[in-house]
């Protein structure tokens, strides 16, 4: 009985794990996306800026 208790959280830990994996790889999805969108904002903002001074 303990070597099928070992079995199952074996199995729960490989799927957390990969649940943890998808998690990072959306994430780091997001952060790219969210960088590319503050990129963008900072571009506008330097030429509203430019055209004040």
């Amino acid at each position: 009985t303990s070597e099928k208790r070992l079995q199952s959280i074996k199995r729960k830990k490989n799927l957390s794990e990969k649940r943890l994996q998808g998690i990072s790889s959306t994430s780091e999805r997001r952060l790219q996306e969210i960088m590319e969108q503050v990129k963008e904002e900072f571009k506008k903002f330097l030429a509203q800026a430019k055209k004040t001074l």
